[in-house]
């Protein structure tokens, strides 16, 4: 498996196994018809759009095995904050998780923050996922109060997970 930065053209492959992560992490918690319906649309459109203007410090990163999209992540700046970075999807296939993916993709976004100089790291996780937020406080994740959010026009109930030195993150990935 190798890791590599994605391009626009990998916008269809990211945006599938993102919607097969959702319809399986959310299935029971997320309106059954948004998730077979309209998130497929909703993805696609997104990611379609996601590379257009993207500024170089914001970084997307595939998991691949041949030509197979496993998993990735997506990394940013916080508008308000230069030294903070904003961990905006990670996501591995159904079928491989539990298998130490997520934590290597976790690792890798904030190996690149940190090499930009951003010391600090967080993210956003539906309150409702506790497959996630388990994952993330095994990583050392600060887990904030739930708090309303809206996510591809739903309203849902979110925390923030952060990690207020990066370095405490990527040992906790090793």
């Amino acid at each position: 498996m190798s890791l590599r930065p994605a391009s626009a053209g990998d916008a269809t492959a990211i945006a599938d196994l993102q919607t097969r992560s959702w319809q399986d992490a959310y299935a029971g918690q997320l309106d059954a018809r948004f998730l077979a319906e309209t998130l497929p649309g909703t993805l696609a459109d997104y990611w379609g759009k996601a590379f257009d203007g993207r500024d170089p410090r914001d970084v997307v990163l595939l998991a691949e095995r041949a030509d197979r999209l496993d998993g990735f992540v997506a990394l940013g700046r916080a508008a308000a904050d230069p030294g903070l970075a904003f961990i905006d999807h990670v996501h591995v296939d159904p079928a491989l998780r539990r298998q130490g993916l997520g934590r290597r993709l976790m690792a890798a976004a904030a190996r690149v923050a940190e090499d930009q100089g951003r010391g600090a790291v967080y993210l956003m996780v539906l309150s409702s996922n506790a497959a996630a937020l388990a994952f993330y406080r095994r990583l050392g994740g600060r887990v904030g109060a739930a708090i309303p959010d809206r996510v591809f026009g739903l309203d849902v109930t979110a925390r923030r997970v952060e990690w207020p030195d990066i370095a405490d993150l990527i040992a906790a990935c090793r």
